[in-house]
């Protein structure tokens, strides 16, 4: 099972997670192969996270910086990758910044469906794909058929028994590749 949200989905699955780590919910938490948040609102500084789209390790979510929340890192940062790209208002946040900067902020954090959004997103499953033992070669192109017909393979030596669907297809403007 992959779980992957974005914006307020993020920070849902970011909470989801660390709600069942309170309750003791292993069996839930151990079904969880792999995390992919993008702009997560519940960002904390130095996230044990895999952080990929250039923004500093240090910085915060919004819902973390306003403390609307506690600052929790992710439960399993092993096997959780984080886009966040630098100046989004959402994952990136600061008050200290111009009202110009806002306007270009939330034009990043609405952004990601871009060419370079979508380098991060590829990046990412690439990665978690890897940390789930997969090949991770899979990709879908607009207007072109998958590269390879077959199911992802396991990597030698794995136990994985189950083969989760990946989620390299996703726009960031809500349509599939």
């Amino acid at each position: 099972l992959v779980l992957a949200g974005y914006s307020q989905g993020a920070m849902a699955i970011h909470q989801a997670e660390l709600k069942l780590e309170r309750s003791g919910n292993e069996d839930a938490l151990d079904a969880i192969g792999g995390t992919l948040l993008l702009g997560d609102g519940d960002r904390t500084p130095n996230s044990g996270a895999k952080l990929i789209g250039g923004a500093p390790a240090g910085g915060e979510g919004i819902r973390v910086y306003l403390h609307g929340v506690a600052p929790r890192d992710v439960v399993e940062p092993e096997i959780t990758v984080e886009i966040c790209a630098i100046d989004d208002i959402v994952c990136d946040f600061s008050l200290h910044r111009s009202v110009a900067w806002y306007r270009h902020a939330a034009k990043v954090h609405t952004g990601y469906g871009d060419r370079v959004g979508r380098s991060y997103l590829d990046r990412a499953v690439d990665w978690l794909t890897g940390q789930m033992g997969f090949e991770p070669s899979l990709r879908v192109t607009r207007g072109s058929a998958r590269s390879s017909d077959r199911p992802p393979t396991l990597n030698s030596g794995s136990d994985l028994a189950v083969r989760p669907k990946l989620l390299s297809g996703w726009t960031g403007d809500g349509s599939q590749l």
